[in-house]
């Protein structure tokens, strides 16, 4: 193959790869190309450019932080299972979820929690109270000295 600058013979070649990919500063060492023996311009075939932004890819999302609260949506692709799945551990208070507008939300915590075996804190329902007895007569609270 010829150098598309010079015309001169291209050879394969190993060198490295620096880019800035989503704003990530990436080197690839030992990456296949051609290489022109005079003006050192440098082709990488499709295949190794693909394999490259694949792995850069994999890699920074990878590393994205997880949102503190959650939609449902979010919470199965942490998980790695079914939005189904989430509305019914929610449903079964496995998950303590809360409802914002017309969609749940989770906490990360929550999830971790779910993930650790620690068992989710119990709701706190509001129950009647109960009317206070008068103490009888006799019985250790009466007042009137008897």
């Amino acid at each position: 193959m010829k150098c598309r600058e010079c015309r001169a013979e291209m050879r394969e070649a190993v060198t490295d790869f620096d880019l800035v990919w989503k704003g990530h500063a990436v080197t690839f060492h030992d990456v296949p190309a051609l290489k022109c023996e005079k003006c050192g311009y440098t082709v990488y075939r499709s295949q190794v450019i693909d394999l490259m932004s694949d792995f850069v890819d994999a890699k920074i999302a990878a590393n994205q932080e997880v949102p503190e609260v959650m939609t449902v949506e979010e919470a199965a692709a942490f998980l790695k299972v079914s939005e189904q799945t989430i509305y019914s551990l929610c449903k079964l208070g496995q998950i303590p979820s809360a409802k914002v507008g017309n969609q749940l939300r989770v906490l990360k915590q929550s999830l971790m929690d779910l993930l650790s075996n620690k068992p989710a804190p119990s709701a706190t329902t509001a129950t009647p109270a109960t009317p206070a007895t008068a103490p009888t007569e006799g019985s250790e609270g009466s007042r009137n000295g008897t």
